[in-house]
């Protein structure tokens, strides 16, 4: 039997006896492809020095590529992103915290109350039932 035909064979064994599970612990899957566009080249980046050193476009310090992230078309040192992120939560964030409600649903309420219903209801069998 070829390589070809004993994986399919095993392809269709899997999948009649675990359902789509069985296929899915025992088939690797290719992963993400990633798509790159075509002018990904034409990146408006300021270009990296021959040291390996960018430099941030907020405070215009010079430090490794390594060190800074992409923020759009620029480069970024932490401390100024994590300050422009700041600002950016202070913009957004609600005026009155004292009386904000954060919304929570009864679904999972409901699913605890349950499961505590449950355990009680076993308890209490188990005390009422003699044993034997």
């Amino acid at each position: 039997m070829s390589e070809d035909r004993f994986d399919t064979a095993a392809r269709v064994v899997t999948r009649a006896v675990f359902g789509g599970l069985g296929e899915a612990v025992l088939h690797d899957q290719k992963g993400w492809d990633p798509i790159v566009p075509a002018d990904m080249h034409t990146s408006k980046l300021p270009p990296v020095a021959e040291d390996g050193t960018a430099q941030c476009t907020r405070c215009l310090t010079r430090m490794p590529f390594a060190q800074l992230d992409i923020a759009n078309e620029s480069y970024c040192c932490k401390p100024c992103g994590f300050k422009a992120a700041q600002v950016h939560a202070m913009m957004t964030a609600p005026s009155d915290l004292e009386n904000h409600k954060i919304g929570r649903s009864w679904t999972g309420t409901l699913i605890g109350l349950s499961v505590v219903a449950a355990a009680l209801g076993i308890v209490i069998l188990l005390y009422f039932i003699p044993p034997g």
